[in-house]
């Protein structure tokens, strides 16, 4: 690449020399060696999309959902009063010793007998992380360098997983014009597949999503009802459908959000398994894993080990792109027979 290029100013729109805005990622996954990818994104992703979309405005970060986002305690007034036991562990300020994600591991945990508790966790969850959302919609993310890397990288992409619960990664791939589909959600066709063990915000029971069948339930069971009727994780028939943009803020029938480090409990969901036997087909026919913004937490760790057992001993190249790349990260791949290529950017 021209020394002269990476002087002038950056294509993203961020006012930022080349070199000091996007050249560092453009530079990092230069794949064009690879024919195949395979992506496997965590909240790093909607952490870089916030400081792009919301330059000049309170930082927001998606791995403190109990600390609002650290963005605007506003986002939650209008729902976080319906789940009082939530509102209750907000308001103990217990979780501000902890990271976020094990404080709601230790009180899923705390509470695992209890239906109604863990019911509004994660109807909590996916309105808190709809709310963020809402937020990073306010601009496109057209001009975003990732979009712009799917874009120019779409003939080799052939799957995603996110661990994410927001759509960040679904927007950019629609942006990018590469179609997909999530996996589980039998709603959804066509295009490459896209892996979300951990549920996401607009997922619901296959019969509270259909238009005229979840208008005609709100009509029969109105939305007080609803908040008021608790639920276990939904597995009826293994599916999950989407919800409609216009749907999100309405309370889902039954949040399929699966609460950070809880393994046991999700890896008994039909939907969920389906997910890990569509990565394990997936990854066999890629030559290159690209993990982004994934921090190898606690909360995550033995997922992704358990994930990683179907390319145990497979000299797959691991290209991980984070700002600071994880030693421990590094080492359980280099373990694990892959190939780590750590790619430190800015």
């Amino acid at each position: 690449m021209p020394y002269k290029r990476r002087n002038e100013p950056c294509a993203c729109g961020s006012g930022l020399k080349y070199k000091y805005c996007c050249w560092p990622l453009d530079d990092a996954l230069d794949v064009r060696s690879s024919s195949s990818i395979c992506l496997f994104v965590g909240n790093g992703l909607t952490k870089d999309l916030a400081a792009c979309c919301l330059q000049g405005e309170a930082p927001v970060d998606p791995s403190r959902p109990l600390a609002l986002f650290a963005a605007n305690a506003q986002l939650y007034d209008w729902f976080v009063d319906r789940l009082p036991d939530v509102r209750q562990l907000l308001q103990s300020r217990d979780w501000m010793l902890h990271d976020n994600f094990e404080a709601i591991r230790a009180y899923y945990a705390d509470y695992a007998e209890d239906v109604r508790i863990k019911c509004q966790l994660r109807r909590f969850l996916a309105l808190a992380y709809t709310e963020l959302q809402l937020l990073l919609e306010r601009k496109s993310y057209r001009e975003w360098r990732w979009t712009r890397w799917l874009s120019s990288n779409s003939r080799q992409i052939r799957g995603a997983v996110s661990l994410n619960y927001d759509l960040v990664l679904e927007g950019a791939l629609s942006d990018a014009q590469i179609q997909h589909h999530r996996v589980a959600a039998s709603n959804e066709y066509g295009g490459i597949p896209v892996i979300k063990p951990h549920g996401s915000i607009d997922f619901d029971v296959e019969f509270a999503v259909g238009k005229t069948e979840r208008r005609v339930f709100l009509r029969v069971q109105n939305i007080e009802q609803i908040w008021t009727t608790f639920t276990e994780m939904n597995d009826d028939d293994g599916k999950v459908c989407a919800l409609a943009r216009a749907d999100w803020r309405i309370p889902r029938v039954e949040a399929d959000i699966v609460p950070p480090g809880i393994v046991t409990e999700q890896t008994q969901l039909r939907w969920v398994r389906e997910g890990y036997e569509a990565f394990r087909r997936l990854v066999a026919t890629v030559d290159s894993l690209v993990i982004v913004g994934f921090s190898f937490g606690p909360s995550d760790r033995d997922e992704f080990r358990a994930m990683m057992r179907c390319v145990r001993g497979r000299a797959l190249p691991v290209h991980i792109i984070d700002p600071e790349p994880r030693l421990e990260l590094v080492e359980f791949l280099r373990d694990n027979g892959n190939v780590p290529k750590p790619h430190p950017y800015v």
